[in-house]
């Protein structure tokens, strides 16, 4: 499986996410982190509505698809979105951090 590591290619379609936590605060969100790394998978947190979601980002939905359901049997069980139907509008995926616009 292809994983897109965040920064390594412009985005020419809607990215998509394997969201496997959602916490109060960022430091909560440390442990699925590390999970998702050393998955295999390169971790991204979302900020949105006053939670962290912990994800993976990917290219495709079958990318995502498919990390979601190894990460359900190793973390916790998780679910697909779109980053655009996820956070709305993202001007810049460089970094492992996104504050969603709504």
């Amino acid at each position: 499986m292809s994983q897109l590591g965040i920064g390594e290619q412009s985005w020419s379609s809607v990215p998509w996410l394997a969201i496997i936590g959602a916490d109060k605060s960022r430091e909560s969100a440390q442990d699925e982190l590390k999970s998702v790394s050393k998955s295999g998978f390169k971790p991204i947190l979302l900020r949105r509505q006053g939670w962290y979601r912990t994800a993976a980002l990917f290219d495709s939905r079958q990318q995502a698809e498919e990390a979601v359901s190894t990460l359900s049997k190793k973390i916790r069980p998780g679910y697909v979105r779109s980053l655009s139907a996820r956070c709305g509008p993202v001007k810049d995926l460089t970094g492992s951090f996104v504050e969603c616009s709504h």
